[in-house]
């Protein structure tokens, strides 16, 4: 009798312990089917409680009737952009800074002249550069404006400058990037004769960049413009005169015969 009742326990634990197990599965079962087949209560509304139609935004306009909450339109705002005042003392400095930074540029391409007169500068030195003369422009003024001697100025603009004290506004001056003068090549000249003839160094003229030589006097071509650097006007020699021719004297009377 008191086996049997031993042998009875583990059977009933053994039950007690699968019943928690039995539970969850079947509340599982429950759970997994009433996701896949969803009950509709009827009544109950289909659509979001959160509907666009019930949001107030600032800058939107308030939705109203039917449909509303379908797009969102948002009221025009002008766009307004205030610019600083441009004084007229702004502008000049603006000018005056522009003045000074080709003044230095200018400044920068001349220091590389070396000893002799020997150009040094970068392939981007030009030939000369143009003005165009403004009311006040004097010639002095202009050639410290470009770093160079005021003959410069009236030796490279011969046809133009009538009167170097008085410059009209609007004309065109031809300012050579270095102090020399411009010179247009003919045809049949050479380096050693555009040299002779502004009494310059034909060494200045192959090797300045601007000429496109590349050392080389034989690279010249007719109708080329050069820089002839440290080159001025020689001034022509004047027409010797012939001497005068003495006249000749008178001969003398034969004498009288007694």
């Amino acid at each position: 009798m008191l086996r049997a009742r031993l042998h009875a326990q583990p059977q009933r634990q053994r039950r007690l312990s699968l019943a928690p197990a039995g539970a969850f599965a079947a509340l599982l079962g429950v759970l997994v089917f009433a996701g896949l087949f969803p009950v509709r209560v009827a009544g109950t509304a289909t659509q979001p409680l959160f509907a666009a139609n019930r949001i107030s935004l600032p800058g939107l306009p308030a939705a109203s009737g039917a449909g509303a909450g379908s797009e969102l339109a948002a009221r025009a705002v002008p766009l307004t952009i205030v610019a600083p005042q441009v004084t007229g003392d702004a502008v000049l400095s603006a000018q005056n800074s522009t003045d000074a930074a080709r003044q230095a540029l200018l400044q920068q391409q001349q220091s590389g002249q070396g000893a002799g007169g020997q150009a040094q500068q970068t392939d981007r030195t030009p030939i000369f550069f143009e003005h165009k003369v403004q009311n006040g422009d004097t010639v002095t003024g202009i050639a410290a404006r470009f770093g160079i001697a005021t003959k410069y100025i009236s030796w490279n603009n011969v046809d133009i400058i009538s009167d170097i004290d008085a410059l009209a506004p609007g004309m065109t001056l031809q300012i050579p990037s270095v102090e020399g003068i411009i010179h247009s090549v003919r045809y049949g000249e050479t380096v050693s004769e555009i040299a002779a003839r502004y009494d310059a160094k034909s060494r200045d003229i192959v090797e300045f960049r601007a000429n496109g030589l590349a050392g080389d006097p034989n690279r010249l071509r007719e109708g080329t413009l050069i820089l002839v650097p440290g080159g001025r006007i020689v001034p022509l020699a004047p027409a010797a005169r012939p001497a005068p021719v003495a006249a000749a004297a008178p001969a003398a009377a034969p004498a009288a015969v007694a």
